[in-house]
């Protein structure tokens, strides 16, 4: 992929504004490090569900994912997939972030603040910064009875970032592709 300087300025842009902005409100004492001006999940569906084959004599390949948007742009802030392969039926976790991360310190999630798991940054491209991992039973069965899915990670001045993602309709969109 060839990145413009269009893409490019407009990419480091997004993601300025969503360190300056997370950053700012980090300094408030009783404010949450949210993202900034993330659209309102509440008015949409926030996890959908999807199958895939290359042919009609293919098993399924399904995904539950989530993304979450910057309102006014509509920028792409960051997305879980959970990815149910139809070989192996092992359900599978793709965290994206944005670009202009410390890498070194990873992502880590958790489900309503409890059992925090680290995973490494595996690859960034243009589009953001991509951790993974299986997806244990454990986390599976929190996810389907917690409110807020959170990853956290690191801009480039070490500042935390936090994500929440809601886990209305999780349960129900992960069943669909079980």
């Amino acid at each position: 992929m060839v990145m413009t300087y269009r893409t490019g300025l407009r990419l480091g842009l997004a993601s300025l504004l969503l360190t300056a902005t997370v950053a700012a409100k980090a300094q408030q004492p009783d404010a949450e490090a949210s993202p900034p001006a993330a659209g309102a999940a509440d008015s949409q569906p926030t996890w959908s569900s999807q199958c895939n084959a290359e042919g009609r004599s293919e098993t399924l390949d399904c995904a539950v994912v989530h993304r979450l948007f910057i309102t006014n742009t509509g920028q792409l802030i960051g997305s879980v997939t959970i990815r149910m392969p139809g070989d192996t039926r092992e359900p599978v976790m793709m965290i994206q972030t944005p670009i202009g991360l410390f890498l070194p310190a990873g992502v880590s999630i958790d489900v309503d603040e409890k059992n925090p798991q680290r995973f490494e940054l595996q690859t960034c491209d243009g589009n953001g910064c991509y951790a993974g991992s299986p997806v244990s039973d454990d986390l599976l069965a929190s996810m389907r009875k917690g409110q807020k899915f959170n990853i956290k990670f690191q801009g480039l001045k070490k500042q935390e970032i936090k994500l929440q993602l809601s886990l209305a309709g999780f349960a129900a969109a992960f069943d669909k592709i079980k």
